[in-house]
């Protein structure tokens, strides 16, 4: 990517970041060619090696031929909110390639290991032709699974030394996984790590393998599993393999990339893509109008209070239960003015 392009595409990612509007044409741009991109997610917990991983994924698509772009969500700064920067100095070989664009995005509080302005960023990117896109998250604890919502495929990163090898099929962050990746295989406890995976991955799919049953006859996580990754038209399920690698020395990573992009081509054989993009798009302007909702509720004013205080005051007193309450702040949060104004004066028990 050229110098110039690379500092316009840096402002407009700075822009969208902070909450500014981006140009509505560019981003539609972007919508439109979002479905000629593939995203790939990597999580796992802190210490697995997510951001050299990713560095070897990035120059390893890079070399191929693809325009790759790495957003890389950091914790955040807890005086300036920025991203603390660290994943960058883990990728060194990828950010000096033209083929390679790194951003560092702040989680700025938000849940899930995630930065909330991930969508738009992922709009503008494919706006400036970029072909691969790999989210790295922040270390990610067993319920932070948004990143599913933001991802075409998912890579879950574990690594030996964690403790009880089987301690990962208990977590949901596992429930998420396309394929699993145990980093630094090189060390001691790497192979009785790989066979706990595999042997939790086979006993979980083993009820999708086959004709669909009943509905009433299956349990919800069989249901899920067969939605996610079950037999499409060409009647092939996908079975999260599990992969080796050392990303530091790059053994592995080829595999790995490999098994990605036939993970893509299944998707789209089985016409699972499309059904995901959906999925992702319904999750994302639900929490979309989450976020306006909060913002919403914080500009409400009871006198000198705000409302969310005035109705809390009144659940603890003991004049109303906590679902009138909430009723409540829908109606005011979401009515015309003149309807708000009748729920802000229920708030003061008039």
């Amino acid at each position: 990517m050229e110098p110039l392009k690379r500092a316009r595409l840096a402002r407009i990612i700075t822009a969208v970041e902070d909450g500014r509007a981006a140009d509505p044409a560019l981003l539609k741009a972007g919508q439109a060619r979002l479905p000629d991109l593939r995203i790939l997610g990597i999580t796992g917990p802190p210490g697995s090696g997510k951001s050299t991983l990713t560095d070897a994924l990035a120059t390893a698509w890079a070399e191929a031929g693809a325009e790759v772009a790495v957003l890389a969500v950091d914790p955040s700064s807890p005086y300036s909110g920025g991203a603390i920067l660290g994943d960058r100095f883990r990728m060194r070989r990828s950010e000096g390639l033209d083929r390679v664009y790194i951003r560092s995005l702040a989680a700025r509080g938000h849940a899930g290991g995630l930065s909330a302005a991930t969508p738009d960023i992922c709009a503008v990117l494919a706006s400036f032709g970029i072909d691969r896109i790999l989210i790295e998250t922040v270390g990610a604890g067993q319920s932070d699974v948004e990143i599913k919502d933001n991802a075409d495929c998912v890579a879950v990163v574990s690594v030996p030394g964690l403790g009880d090898g089987l301690q990962a099929a208990k977590a949901g962050i596992m429930e998420i996984g396309d394929l699993f990746v145990v980093n630094k295989a090189d060390l001691p406890g790497a192979d009785a790590v790989t066979r706990d995976l595999t042997a939790m991955l086979h006993l979980a799919y083993r009820g999708i393998d086959g004709p669909a049953p009943a509905a009433e006859s299956s349990t919800i996580g069989d249901l899920r599993l067969r939605a996610r990754h079950g037999a499409g038209e060409n009647g092939a399920v996908w079975m999260p393999p599990v992969h080796t690698v050392t990303a530091t020395s790059g053994d592995g990573v080829g595999a790995l990339k490999d098994a990605i992009e036939r993970f893509f081509a299944w998707a789209d054989a089985n016409r699972r893509f499309a059904a995901r993009r959906h999925a992702m798009q319904r999750a994302q302007l639900g929490e979309r109008t989450r976020l306006l909702f909060e913002a919403r509720l914080a500009e409400l004013r009871i006198e000198d209070g705000d409302a969310l205080d005035r109705w809390a005051a009144r659940v603890l007193a003991g004049d109303c239960l906590p679902a009138e309450a909430a009723q409540g702040l829908m109606d005011a949060a979401t009515a015309p003015e003149e309807k708000a104004a009748a729920a802000m004066r229920r708030s003061k028990g008039s």
